[in-house]
């Protein structure tokens, strides 16, 4: 009996243990380790399990002080691996910030599962007595047991220190400035602003979630999610306990323009909020940032930080394109309007120009119904009328519409479903602009602007920057490295960063002098 009892103790506690090993671990790296702000920060994050890819599909990243949170961006997992990058705001402080990585899963097991780590950041242009910075004059930033000499634009191969990192991360960093950050690790203070309240994992896709905006009575039927002017994609809302709504995405990368409505049994228009998709974890406490620079290199970098915050304020929108996707379908009419085209509205349009769509109206609101020319006959459902990807429930909200401001109008037939609704037929209209050009919107749509994880698709490239950090490979697998030497002479630190099999973090840095 003793014995049995003993077996079956020892089995639980091997099944106890082997729970406690199938836990989500997270772990991020950065480019460096001190920034200035308008510069870019490029982090990596994995996410495993027992050594193995999660199947997390999204993983978030947060910036903050002690006070409230500076940047932060969804990053796109792919086997567990991800990467992106992140514009330092110029509004940021000099002094130490905490980076926080973290899934839905790892953020439902608790703040200690959450990767954390320090950054230093210096405002060049707002250094304050009042800062916790100290900046300490040296004319040598590397601190290295190896120093490396190449000729500035010679191709060599360089074998990594750590062989047996898998997946390893490895950065090359112009010298100039260091930050002394192994000071202490923080005490956080966890917050739920924006957190989910139930546990849902991200394993397919991204999930938005928003709710009714407050002081708003009116009982709420049915909600929707459209991501404008790129693809007609429509996402109905789940209702969740706490009265939020989940909106399952998938496929989207990047800031992109959405509309989510709420509508009651009317057919009213309902306004609705984003929630914060972060968790938003502050430290308690953040370590004093020393920092040993050289002069000359901090004006240069401040300079060209300035140059980059300048350039990614006057970027132009890249979510402004010129045509909707349809899913895989192709449309079976296709016009292409010019500035020329002397129409007043879209209802003149569809009389004059558009043949084969019919008006009517059922219960107080405009359908609109497309021939097929199969069946020589109009359809027996109405179509979906589409402006910039975002559905027209009632086609006199369009009618009226300034067709000058119409590029293409693209007809498909067939059967659609989108969300819980089909459709015979779509009808999109696409603006010259993208973004529902001087459409009046009903009192519960708003526009908004959201940011969709960041994917990148090459893992194997090396995505060069022509600032401070000269070279950034997310993932390298191979034992050595194939680079080109920057073209400027000087000293360079590479980093590499990884783990080993036994799932210890791996960290080496040294020097590379690059003389002409």
């Amino acid at each position: 009996m003793i014995r049995h009892l003993a077996l079956i103790l020892s089995l639980l506690i091997g099944c106890s243990a082997f729970a406690q090993s199938k836990v989500e671990v997270v772990s991020a790296y950065t480019d460096k380790d001190c920034y200035l702000v308008g510069e870019r920060l490029c982090v990596r994050v994995d996410a495993s399990i027992d050594g193995k890819p999660s199947a997390s599909r999204v993983a978030y990243v947060e910036i903050s002080d002690t006070l409230s949170m500076y940047a932060q961006c969804m990053v796109a997992l792919r086997d567990g691996h991800g990467w992106a990058e992140i514009p330092l705001p110029t509004t940021m402080h000099s002094g130490c910030y905490q980076l926080s990585a973290y899934t839905r899963v790892s953020q439902r097991l608790g703040s200690d599962a959450i990767c954390r780590s320090i950054i230093g950041v210096i405002n060049a242009d707002r250094l304050s007595r009042l800062d916790d910075i100290t900046i300490i004059p040296s004319d040598s930033c590397q601190t290295s047991h190896a120093l490396f000499r190449y000729k500035a634009g010679d191709t060599v191969c360089i074998p990594l220190p750590e062989t047996d990192a898998s997946g390893c991360c490895v950065s090359i960093t112009k010298g100039g400035i260091s930050a002394n950050l192994s000071v202490c690790k923080p005490s956080v203070q966890p917050t739920t602003e924006g957190g989910m309240t139930a546990y849902c994992p991200e394993v397919e896709g991204h999930i938005v979630r928003a709710r009714v905006a407050s002081g708003t009575s009116a009982k709420v039927m049915t909600t929707r999610l459209s991501l404008i002017g790129k693809t007609a994609l429509l996402y109905d809302g789940k209702r969740q306990p706490d009265g939020s709504y989940l909106y399952f995405t998938s496929g989207i990368s990047g800031n992109q323009p959405v509309l989510v409505t709420a509508y009651d049994s009317l057919g009213r228009s309902i306004p609705m909020e984003l929630a914060s998709p972060y968790q938003s974890v502050l430290p308690k406490h953040l370590p004093k940032l020393m920092v040993y620079c050289q002069e000359k290199a901090l004006r240069e970098r401040a300079a060209i930080a300035r140059q980059q915050a300048s350039s990614d304020a006057n970027a132009p929108d890249a979510s402004l394109v010129h045509s909707i996707k349809l899913m895989s379908a192709t449309p079976d009419y296709f016009y292409d309007l010019d500035e020329y085209t002397q129409m007043k509205d879209v209802r003149e349009m569809l009389l004059e120009f558009i043949k084969g769509i019919r008006k009517e109206k059922q219960h107080g609101v405009s359908l609109l119904y497309t021939y097929n020319p199969e069946t020589r006959s109009y359809a027996k459902m109405p179509a979906l009328i589409l402006l910039d990807g975002m559905p027209i429930y009632d086609a006199d909200d369009l009618l009226n519409y300034d067709a000058h401001l119409i590029k293409y109008v693209q007809i498909y037939s067939g059967t659609f479903h989108f969300g819980s609704s089909s459709c015979c037929g779509v009808i999109s209209f696409i603006t010259r602009k993208g973004r529902l050009a001087n459409y009046k919107l009903k009192d519960g749509e708003q526009l908004m602007s959201y940011a969709f994880p960041q994917d990148h698709p090459n893992p194997a490239n090396g995505l060069a920057s022509k600032y401070h950090t000269t070279t950034w490979y997310p993932m390298v697998k191979a034992k050595t490295l194939t680079i080109t030497m920057p073209s400027a002479e000087g000293l360079y630190q590479m980093t590499v960063q990884g783990k080993d099999p036994t799932g210890h973090i791996l960290r080496t840095a040294y020097a590379i002098k690059v003389v002409k």
